[in-house]
């Protein structure tokens, strides 16, 4: 019992060294360096995926991209235009113009700005009309309430026609940033983006470059424009 008890004993320190080797010679083999803690995944970073489990690659925001089609000159400027939209012609910047009787609405104003402008267009050429305008906004003709009412019906800024009179408590009083009423009891007009809507000096476009700023009317806008 005694000589084999040693040998069992001796035998288990000849398997304890021999271990201990063997792991020595794997952390000679493998410097203490390559034992660094794993990098972790910035979790900032959203990876996304298709539904097909692929990688989507990371989408750059894009620039706008301005598309003009053609230029006109008007008072000696040459302006950029887009008229790719035939009823709907757009001016660089942020004043409208008027060309061959025809207004292009700003690109940089507000999309209600450009509706009542494109609404305008519409009704340019129509002839004067006492009273026309009045009971429907389609009309063979215009007065000028009429034809100020329709513009800004274009942009839904009046429920129904009214007259020069009916614009006394409407929108807001005085001047606008874009939009301009110049009313009194016997005649209307208005100012926007820089041109003029009036069918007082129309030729036939009631569209005209010139503004007519005057004291003798009460000046109205649509709230916050």
């Amino acid at each position: 019992m005694g000589v084999f008890q040693g040998n069992f004993m001796f035998g288990n320190k000849i398997l304890i060294l021999t271990a201990f080797a063997v792991t020595m010679a794997l952390f000679a083999i493998c410097p203490a360096e390559t034992h660094a803690a794993i990098p972790q995944p910035n979790k900032e970073v959203t990876q996304l995926f298709d539904d097909n489990g692929g990688v989507i690659p990371e989408q750059k925001p894009s620039t706008p991209v301005e598309t003009w089609t053609g230029k006109v000159k008007v008072a000696g400027v040459v302006k950029r235009v887009d008229t790719t939209i035939s009823s709907k012609p757009v001016v660089e910047g942020s004043k409208a113009i008027v060309y061959k009787g025809t207004a292009y609405a700003p690109k940089k104003v507000p999309r209600a700005v450009q509706a009542v402008i494109w609404a305008g267009n519409k009704i340019r050429n129509l002839p004067y009309l006492w009273g026309g305008g009045h009971g429907s906004f389609q009309a063979s003709g215009y007065d000028c309430s009429g034809s100020v009412s329709y513009a800004l019906y274009g942009a839904k800024l009046v429920k129904a026609p009214m007259a020069s009179g009916g614009y006394y408590s409407w929108g807001k009083s005085g001047p606008g940033k874009w939009i301009t009423i110049y009313t009194n009891s016997g005649h209307m007009y208005m100012h926007i983006a820089g041109i003029r809507f009036d069918t007082s000096g129309a030729n036939p476009s009631r569209w005209q470059s010139d503004l007519r700023p005057s004291s003798a009317y009460a000046l109205r806008h649509p709230k916050n424009l």
